[in-house]
């Protein structure tokens, strides 16, 4: 099998190591030929010869949801998953939205512009949790917010276009991952519940725990 991969990043190189157990070779589309996925794949390509690429690839998936537009206008049809599920993952607020209109529980939200971000804050009330609706990831784009000077920092630091998620600040004991695979006759299998742990908003390792947590189990099913 010659899986071809959208992005050269670190989620790309540890989908290359485990892939080659099962023979399969992997070829990188992304404009850096030294980024971690590029330097180990079987064939690195620039954004440029990306016809070549696809000629030389079955399948076509991606490392990381925020690739450049000019780029996804030529695998329209061919990644999996496709590029509708894709778009959802690009922007926070469709896919809390989409959560939402589907019955999944989720912490309460509302939508806001850095226009009227202030505004709607206040009336929303502290503690809560800003998001930006994109290219939020490791920490970036996110902020706890108690106070009014907390909210004043969120201001400086984005532009009055941009849109923001609000969402209550929600006090947890622990976040759980579970990562659920299918393929194309439909069959899923569902990998081990891992604990994660994180500082700053950053994941800096995650630990198997060995019991299930069936309701979240079946929220992976459903959403596959």
């Amino acid at each position: 099998m010659r899986v071809g991969i959208l992005g050269g990043g670190q989620l790309g190189w540890m989908t290359i190591l485990e892939g080659r157990k099962l023979g399969f070779d992997f070829f990188v589309l992304d404009p850096n030929p030294k980024a971690p996925a590029s330097k180990i794949a079987d064939r690195w390509f620039p954004p440029e010869r990306a016809e070549e690429f696809i000629k030389e690839c079955q399948v076509i998936t991606y490392e990381f949801e925020h690739i450049e537009e000019n780029i996804l206008e030529k695998f329209y049809d061919l990644t999996t998953p496709s590029l509708e599920i894709l778009e959802l993952k690009r922007s926070k607020i469709r896919e809390k939205e989409f959560y939402r209109k589907s019955g999944y529980p989720t912490a309460d939200f509302i939508v806001a512009s850095g226009r009227d971000l202030r505004e709607k804050v206040e009336d929303f009330s502290f503690p809560c949790v800003i998001k930006t609706e994109k290219l939020g990831y490791d920490g970036k784009g996110q902020y706890r917010v108690y106070n009014k000077d907390d909210l004043e920092i969120v201001l400086k630091n984005h532009s009055l276009e941009e849109r923001f998620l609000v969402e209550r600040l929600v006090d947890f004991n622990f976040e759980f991952s579970i990562i659920g695979v299918r393929d194309i006759k439909g069959n899923i299998s569902l990998y081990p519940v891992t604990i994660n742990h994180h500082e700053d908003g950053i994941l800096l390792y995650n630990l198997t725990r060995t019991f299930r947590i069936k309701d979240a189990e079946e929220i992976v099913i459903s959403l596959m």
